[in-house]
């Protein structure tokens, strides 16, 4: 899980808010932007890609990233759609 704190300022209040996510879902996985990682591998991975929705190609070096990556369109697909 991801926690986000905002802090809201009104006079002399001032009014904390925690909000949780959690990226084990498809809304939170299938949300993450691409991430192509620090390796050198150049594998041909799978995203979806939120505003298109639908899945889109990309390079990934083949370690770290996020599980915003699929190895194929169909699996992409099932997961997000």
């Amino acid at each position: 899980q991801i926690g986000i704190l905002v802090k809201s300022r009104e006079s002399d209040l001032s009014i904390y808010i925690l909000s949780f996510y959690s990226l084990d879902t498809p809304d939170g996985v299938c949300s993450l932007k691409p991430e192509r990682g620090p390796c050198s591998i150049n594998a041909p991975r799978h995203y979806w890609d939120k505003e298109l929705g639908d899945c889109k190609e990309f390079v990934y070096s083949g370690c770290a990233g996020n599980g915003n990556n699929f190895p194929d369109q169909e699996t992409c697909r099932k997961y997000c759609k």
